[in-house]
């Protein structure tokens, strides 16, 4: 198409209309929208027609949009179904360099918006973590509140970061399929380096790179099975089977662990951060 052509000069006059999710949305579908357009220009389709039937379906949930042609709009209804209309007001996503969106393709992240919310607005289904266990004192738990941030999670099954099976992403980083045969203790995962290597192909400063803390995983296992459930979102939330290091400190020696099972959410654990070993898995998590 020439820079001179009419309907290029046309759709630049008109680009200023088009709002982010908008143009996402045309151009994550633009074998069918080309499509539309071509109809639109024939005259086979009347724009009157077209406009009443967007209209008539304006009243659908949020949350029925795709979650990757508009993760705003879906987290908005996704938000508005857990907690109740008008409750939480999702911001538009961080712009992100391309060089990011590309990565968190490749590494399997999701965005999700994680409100500042105290634990007892959590709806009545949603499992809470359970500090009864006599091993647990919560005293010596270092507590974090959740960031009212959009977050990037990192949705493998966890299965296979400690016990011997490829890992795509420290393939690409490290050059090594697994970390088998590595150190397992929190330590010694703090001291290697890797989270700041991830952060440098994920396009972010290495500050932003972390595993979740305890508030924020307990609430994500919580969406990843609401969501599930209700949305079926069938290829994108994954569950590990292994704990998994947090973010959350306990006492001076030691660190936090959860469960990866969904059927399992409520259990905390805590670990010597020095072991040896296979340990604990992890999954990584971005704040944006």
């Amino acid at each position: 198409m020439s820079l001179l052509d009419p309907s290029l000069k046309n759709f630049l006059q008109g680009v200023d209309q088009f709002t982010p999710a908008g143009l996402s949305g045309l151009l994550h579908y633009a074998k069918l929208t080309n499509q539309l357009g071509e109809r639109l220009a024939r005259g086979e389709i009347d724009p009157t027609d077209l406009k009443t039937i967007l209209d008539s379906t304006s009243d659908l949930e949020a949350s029925s949009v795709p979650w990757d042609v508009d993760p705003q709009a879906f987290m908005q209804g996704v938000w508005d179904n857990v907690l109740g209309a008008g409750k939480v007001t999702v911001p538009a996503v961080p712009k992100l360099r391309g060089k990011t969106r590309t990565a968190m393709l490749r590494f399997n992240m999701k965005l999700f918006y994680l409100p500042a919310i105290a634990v007892e607005e959590y709806p009545a289904g949603f499992v809470k973590t359970d500090f009864t266990s006599a091993d647990f004192k919560v005293e010596l738990c270092q507590r974090f509140p959740l960031p009212g941030r959009w977050v990037a999670v990192e949705m493998i099954k966890l299965r296979g970061r400690m016990r011997g099976e490829v890992d795509s992403v420290l393939f690409e980083v490290e050059k090594v399929n697994t970390i088998w045969g590595r150190e397992g203790g929190w330590d010694h995962l703090q001291s290697w380096g890797l989270f700041v290597k991830v952060a440098n192909a994920l396009g972010l400063p290495g500050k932003a790179l972390r595993v979740p803390t305890l508030e924020e995983w307990n609430l994500l296992g919580n969406l990843f099975c609401w969501i599930n459930r209700d949305r079926a979102e069938d290829d994108v939330l994954e569950f590990g089977n292994d704990l998994e290091w947090v973010q959350n400190s306990y006492g001076d020696d030691r660190h936090v662990v959860v469960s990866g099972k969904p059927d399992n959410l409520g259990l905390v654990a805590q670990r010597k951060s020095n072991g040896h070993g296979k340990g604990p898995s992890f999954r990584f998590l971005a704040v944006l």
